[in-house]
């Protein structure tokens, strides 16, 4: 469980290893102190004693042989070293008799012939002593021969300093545990705070969030990537976005085609009963007549009848065709001007026979020169449509009323009302409220569906209220 648990963790895995590399360095630094520490002490000790001998070698050039003994006996009880001299054929002299003769010399004169560290071989690390000697030649002021200075000197190797290094190995071990806990701590969370956020970011866009964003002002490579993300997520936002208005939009277009589809396999049902019935009369008078059968004896009381049939037939079809047409047409020619004020004039002329044969009163409110853009014909249908739906449907002596004013139509009958639940349906083909489903206003179901088909067409709004006392029907062109 706890492999993989690591295995799962980038900052599980990055604690480890840099927790490790923390530990090896500090180990192999402690290592090298070890190891380098005598080395560089042994280095140091022999520079120190060559610098010794050196300045030695100045002063007994400066000094007579007799003087000699003084420095030397000095150099050795403040350095503790042991001092040989030797002539140029290497044997020792003794400087404290002073009777090597004087000769003055020049400038001081010292060359170094031999630097040498040596370490008793019979010695054991820690508890041996290290040996340094070192040889330089020089002139006496007294005498113009060679001379050669020895500097032997003991000194206790670095022994102190390695046990205390191992004393104290515990507790550095410890230092060394915590510097690597919390240096590794630190390191795996910088490193990977921004990379669990940029994974906690793509996980929710997984799950198509794209509400959150990096947010932050890294300019390195991370910080590059976490902008880059926050880009994709817009984009990815906007493209939802859009494909789910297309997808809206393309439901709305399929469940409207589906619509339409029913609309007109409704329409073609209510089309064929609608022209069944009257061909069924019609079958049922012409044979009857033909074969002299009961009342359809008389001919001539049965063939206007028949011819009003025929007629409603035929006014039915008329409509049928009219319908197709603009159905079949993305738009309608609306180049032609119109005057609105002579077409309803015009169309009112045509209801004043059946108005004066139903006592009906009808008063009329024609602003003069209202022009528009159409098609004439259809808009004298449409509006011929309305104006005897208003007369045919109202009952005698009732009040019919005609305005227009800028381009509003206003049609007012009084003395009917619709039913509240046929309102809706008023303008469906074939719709014809229950109070009129007869054959003695003449209509077939299609005039208002026409009508609003036209005004539709034309970008003008069409609707049938109903007022106090009737009905109004409204239009509007734009």
């Amino acid at each position: 469980m706890l492999i993989h648990k690591i295995q799962d963790s980038l900052t599980i895995k990055i604690f480890f290893v840099t927790a490790f590399i923390l530990m090896v360095a500090c180990l192999a630094t402690y290592q090298f102190l070890m190891w380098a520490t005598p080395i560089s002490y042994d280095n140091i000790v022999g520079e120190i004693e060559y610098e010794r001998a050196l300045r030695l070698a100045e002063e007994l050039s400066n000094a007579t042989i007799t003087e000699s003994w003084g420095i030397v006996d000095r150099f050795i009880l403040e350095n503790g070293a042991e001092i040989v001299i030797l002539d140029d054929l290497g044997n020792e002299v003794d400087i404290r008799s002073g009777s090597l003769a004087l000769h003055a010399q020049g400038d001081v004169y010292v060359t170094v012939t031999d630097v040498a560290a040596e370490t008793d071989a019979n010695a054991t690390w820690p508890n041996s002593s290290l040996d340094v000697g070192v040889s330089t030649q020089f002139f006496f002021t007294d005498s113009d021969e060679i001379y050669h200075l020895v500097v032997m000197s003991t000194f206790a190797p670095i022994n102190h300093t390695a046990e205390a290094m191992r004393g104290v190995l515990p507790l550095l071990i410890a230092l060394i545990l915590l510097i690597s806990f919390f240096g590794a701590l630190f390191y795996s969370r910088y490193i990977t705070r921004p990379i669990v956020r940029l994974s906690e970011l793509s996980q929710k866009m997984i799950g198509l969030d794209f509400s959150c964003y990096y947010d932050e002002a890294r300019t390195d490579e991370i910080g590059i990537l976490g902008r880059n993300l926050d880009e994709l997520s817009d984009n990815l936002s906007h493209t939802l976005e859009q494909l789910q208005s297309a997808n809206a939009k393309l439901q709305k277009d399929i469940d409207s085609e589906r619509e339409l589809k029913r609309q007109r396999t409704e329409f073609f049902t209510s089309v064929s009963h609608e022209l069944k019935t009257p061909l069924t009369i019609l079958l049922g008078q012409i044979t009857g007549m033909l074969d002299g059968v009961g009342v359809f004896q008389d001919r001539e009381k049965y063939l206007p009848r028949t011819l009003a049939v025929v007629k409603r037939m035929e006014k039915l079809v008329e409509e049928l065709l009219v319908i197709s047409k603009m159905d079949k047409s993305d738009d309608i020619e609306k180049n032609e001007c119109i005057s609105l004020s002579e077409l309803v004039e015009k169309q009112i002329e045509y209801i004043l026979d059946l108005v004066v044969l139903k006592s009906q009163i009808l008063e009329t409110d024609i602003a003069p020169d209202i022009q528009i853009y159409g098609d004439k014909g259809l808009l004298q249908r449409a509006i011929f449509n309305l104006l005897s739906n208003a007369t045919n449907h109202s009952p005698i002596a009732a009040k019919i009323s005609v305005y227009l004013e800028g381009k509003k139509l206003v049609i007012t009958n009084t003395g009917i009302h619709i039913p509240q639940d046929d309102l809706p349906h008023i303008f469906a083909p074939l719709y014809r409220v229950d109070t009129s489903r007869n054959s003695k206003t003449g209509g077939s179901g299609m005039g208002l569906y026409l009508a609003k088909m036209v005004f539709d067409k034309h970008g003008a709004t069409c609707s049938i209220t109903n007022t106090t006392d009737g009905v109004e029907a409204v239009v509007e062109f734009q």
